[in-house]
């Protein structure tokens, strides 16, 4: 998926909505709320979902502070207009299988809307799943589902139902909610997604205005024992499988993307990754081969670009593989520091890379692993642990941004498994 944004619309009829890209959001009940002193105490119709609590929180010169989910909300008006201008929204994150260390799938969204006032509007979007290098999209190559579009008509807006008259005679509802009072960070909700204003700002044809790259907190220095660090990764080694992780030569897995499947194969040994689509509609393969790589992409070889090369070997030394004797031989420990709810972080550096761990100190478990590039951070939390043969191994992953979250779900493992030099071929 493109993006993580918390949206939601309380009824006044006592009913919330948080499923606002629905066709039918506006008669849908995700659950049900009341005041409470705090704010308002949310209970969700979907049992399995653990009901919350939207605080509101007043200072003393009198302003106000909403807070739902751990994020600062801000409160929006139902709309009755569309306030003429310029609104973007962008997204772009990628996975790198920290877990197994794996893959590097990404997706991204790029979407800009122009609002006129006489009643029209022209649109732009790029979107897709791609396998590609660089957080920031640099030497990536897109492939999947990418597709561009544009269009442009008449719109109308009542009570937040947006309505687009495309000239192609296509009609579109979305759900449309702003920020009355956003001044230079005027934000609306389109579909539950966040766009933000720009005022004269003009859709050139074929170009998305892309939002700036965000700045990620920096690891603070630690005040722990940093020598009992690798002890600790010791233990966390001997939970998911201990003198295993070490025997781990060969690995063959299946995983699903945003709805794509791929086959995973990797040689410990050689230092060799295979990614490849198992979809008809998308041939695409990516293979490292130790210093150098590989990509097939619409019947054409290229070199993968040094840029992915370097984004792939880190494979060997993060996540699970992170734990082997010959990786923590080379581990120096930067610091540690001491989480709430039995959460401690380690961060290391092997070489010249840096990676983390967030361990959970009940289990001496992974809760998340953290790659660290360029002082930005993404963390991927580890959950759905079953035992793999002697290897304690997650099946989905949720990797983590300031922008944007996204899953990977792991079909199937097979440990060490013997490669023929055909699994390893280039297509003919």
């Amino acid at each position: 998926m493109s993006s993580y944004d918390l949206v939601i619309l309380l009824r006044s009829d006592g009913t919330f909505c948080e499923e606002l890209e629905e066709p039918d959001w506006q008669t849908k009940i995700t659950g049900r709320y009341k005041k409470i002193k705090e704010g308002y105490f949310l209970e969700y119709m979907d049992s399995s979902v653990e009901n919350d609590t939207i605080t509101i929180e007043e200072d003393k010169e009198g302003y106000t502070s909403i807070y739902y989910g751990g994020t600062q909300m801000v409160k929006m008006d139902v709309a009755n207009k569309v306030p003429s201008g310029f609104y973007k929204y962008s997204s772009a994150s990628s996975s790198g299988g920290m877990g197994t260390g794996l893959i590097y799938v990404g997706t991204q969204r790029f979407e800009g809307y122009n609002f006129y006032d006489n009643g029209t509007f022209d649109r732009n979007s790029t979107g897709g799943v791609m396998v590609s290098g660089g957080g920031d999209g640099g030497g990536g190559i897109g492939g999947g589902s990418n597709s561009e579009s544009s269009s442009s008509g008449k719109y109308t807006i009542k009570n937040g139902l947006l309505t687009l008259f495309n000239r192609d005679g296509s009609i579109e509802k979305h759900s449309f909610f702003y920020d009355a009072d956003g001044g230079e960070d005027f934000m609306v909700a389109l579909d539950g997604s966040i766009f933000f204003y720009e005022e004269n700002e003009q859709l050139k044809s074929g170009e998305i205005h892309k939002n700036p790259d965000p700045v990620q907190p920096k690891i603070e220095p630690s005040t722990s024992d940093v020598t009992s660090a690798i002890n600790v990764l010791q233990s966390v080694k001997t939970t998911h499988g201990g003198q295993a992780i070490d025997a781990l030569k060969t690995l063959k897995a299946e995983v699903v993307i945003s709805g794509m499947n791929f086959k995973v194969l990797l040689d410990n040994e050689r230092h060799y990754i295979r990614l490849e689509s198992l979809e008809p509609s998308f041939p695409y393969i990516e293979q490292l081969e130790g210093n150098s790589g590989w990509t097939y992409q619409n019947n054409s070889y290229n070199e993968m670009p040094a840029e992915r090369i370097n984004e792939m070997k880190l494979t060997f030394i993060s996540g699970i593989l992170g734990l082997q004797k010959k990786v923590l031989d080379k581990t120096k420990i930067l610091e540690t520091l001491e989480g709430g709810e039995n959460l401690n972080l380690i961060s290391a550096q092997i070489s010249n890379e840096k990676t983390g761990y967030i361990i959970n100190t009940l289990n001496n478990s992974l809760s998340a692993t953290i790659i660290i590039k360029e002082d930005q951070k993404e963390v991927t939390y580890l959950s759905d642990f079953k035992m793999v043969g002697d290897l304690f191994l997650p099946y989905k992953e949720t990797t983590v941004t300031n922008e944007t979250t996204i899953e990977v779900f792991y079909k199937s493992y097979i440990l060490n498994p013997t490669f023929t030099v055909a699994e390893w071929s280039k297509k003919r």
